[in-house]
């Protein structure tokens, strides 16, 4: 089963944004609020670390020149910058066309919305809502027509 997983995943210890370099992370007092996101209230977060950020386009090409030739589903769930990932992920999305699983946050839905309406308009998405949590967090199933 280990073997299985390990040649099927790669982990990168890096964030994952529209652009390379680097960001502040804040982190939360519950690990899953951690977040680059702008939206945590400064009472939940106990540290703030730099990490390295790269986008999606570049794991791709980076992964094409181990032998890799496409990626077939991302999932998304960034705690609110979900659009930022999907500007880094333009030329993997147009080359490859795969299936996005997005999670959409509570105090950035305009965003993660917006997100949304461009991978319709720009590429031809369409979507279906996997789980509904409430009207500010669900999941959404993003898919080539």
């Amino acid at each position: 089963y280990k073997r299985q997983v390990r040649d099927k995943v790669t982990l990168i210890n890096k964030a994952v944004g529209s652009k390379e370099g680097f960001a502040s992370f804040k982190l939360a007092v519950s690990p899953a609020w951690s977040s680059m996101s702008d939206y945590l209230k400064k009472e939940l977060i106990i540290g703030v670390t730099n990490v390295p950020v790269i986008t999606l386009d570049k794991v791709f090409e980076n992964l094409k020149q181990q032998g890799y030739s496409r990626i077939d589903v991302i999932k998304i769930d960034v705690e609110g910058a979900g659009f930022e990932v999907i500007k880094g992920a333009l030329n993997v999305i147009k080359e490859c066309g795969q299936h996005i699983i997005l999670e959409v946050h509570e105090n950035r839905l305009k965003s993660e919305l917006q997100a949304i309406n461009f991978l319709k308009r720009k590429f031809g998405y369409t979507y279906k809502i996997l789980e509904f949590r409430s009207k500010r967090n669900f999941i959404v199933h993003l898919f080539p027509k």
